[in-house]
């Protein structure tokens, strides 16, 4: 196991608000949301198992003094099975977050393992939600089937038949340990290991249960229910608690972590809680100026006036016809950009009247001359 100030960058010395420093810069580099790459998991789990003995001041004392805050010489074994939603939510709270959206989804604390079981929690699931524009306004609830690790009936999830019998490991004397004493040039040395019998359990079992093999769980799958909160953007996550894999042998079924992916919209880009629409406008519309009706994703459309003489690329900002933010009443804004169609067919009636335009557009080319590129920009940016 490697040592844990190695796993955070740190000296042994440092003090609390440099372990937390090293901790908020390396778990924002590997966490899974932005780090596609293949350990990043992995690292992100080793950094918040390393931050939460750390941080920690009794643990940190023990490891300090020990190198471990368990048995055996492993530093998490008295973690009690710390999986992703356990490191999320340790970087949530080094964040001085609570949960993903405020809704107690983070909740529970790290077990203290004091002796061996065949009990073990189940793994995470991970799943990726798409969700409409519309859902992100309104919020939206959604029924998901997954396929996964279910608690087996036959034994009701022990792995143990009824009948079977346990009786204490002959092999350790149902301790679920086993002193070896090896001769060395500096005289006998003792070492404590866990029984290979049992498996540190300090019992056998005269049987296991024939359809799940012991394992107290199956193959199978399951309907879940959850609602998409209103705000939502492409990379949060919802924890939605003991809906992961079925536990073995009796533990506590692991979470499912809800992704979000944004659907794109035929209609409106997205920037923050703003959105975006492009207006096709006519010549005579943007010379003469006009009133036009703008859609909204509240399904209402809103009239907007189009002033004479607007010019391409020319921003209007209809407020709170945006996007909610989140965890909030408010909304952001709909800005309409102006684009000109230019017609691609004339009748020989159109044409005559536009070569009779084009005689006054050597006096207008030069009306917008000094407009500065900053404008423009700002313009068409918003």
């Amino acid at each position: 196991m490697r040592d844990l100030y190695e796993i955070l960058g740190v000296e042994r010395g440092a003090s609390e608000d440099e372990i937390k420093s090293a901790y908020r810069k390396r778990a924002k580099e590997c966490h899974p949301d932005t780090n596609r790459e293949p350990d990043a998991e992995n690292r992100f789990k080793e950094l918040s198992e390393a931050y939460s003995v750390l941080s920690d001041p009794n643990k940190r004392r023990q490891y300090d003094a020990y190198g471990t805050t368990g048995r055996n010489g492993d530093p998490f074994a008295g973690m009690g099975g710390f999986d992703i939603s356990d490191a999320l939510r340790m970087f949530m709270e080094a964040f001085n977050g609570g949960d993903s959206f405020g809704g107690g989804f983070f909740t529970g604390g790290f077990g203290q393992r004091e002796r061996a079981s065949r009990s073990r929690k189940g793994n995470d699931l991970r799943l990726t939600v798409e969700v409409s524009l519309e859902d992100i306004l309104k919020g939206a609830h959604k029924t998901v089937k997954l396929t996964k690790k279910v608690v087996c009936k036959e034994c009701g999830g022990s792995g143990i038949p009824a009948g079977a019998k346990e009786k204490p490991c002959a092999s350790c004397g149902g301790s679920g340990q086993k002193r070896t004493v090896r001769n060395t040039l500096f005289g006998s040395m003792s070492t404590i290991v866990t029984c290979p019998e049992c498996g540190g359990l300090g019992y056998t079992v005269s049987a296991y249960c024939p359809k799940c093999s012991g394992e107290g769980r199956i193959d199978g799958s399951e309907s879940v229910e959850f609602d998409v909160p209103r705000g939502v953007s492409e990379g949060n996550y919802l924890v939605i608690e003991n809906k992961g894999n079925a536990g073995i042998a009796g533990g506590s079924p692991g979470n499912l972590i809800v992704f979000f992916k944004e659907l794109p919209d035929k209609r409106f880009n997205r920037r923050g809680n703003d959105l975006f629409y492009r207006l096709p406008l006519s010549f005579s519309q943007v010379a003469l100026g006009d009133e036009v009706d703008i859609p909204t994703l509240d399904g209402e459309k809103r009239s907007l006036k189009i002033p004479s003489g607007t010019q391409f690329g020319q921003t209007f900002r209809m407020k709170h016809l945006g996007l909610p933010i989140i965890n909030s009443r408010a909304r952001g804004d709909l800005i309409v950009t102006a684009f000109v169609r230019t017609p691609a067919k004339l009748s020989k009636r159109e044409k005559e009247l536009y070569e009779e335009l084009a005689s006054f557009d050597e006096g207008h080319a030069s009306e917008h001359e000094d407009e500065s590129l900053f404008s423009r920009l700002k313009d068409l940016l918003g």
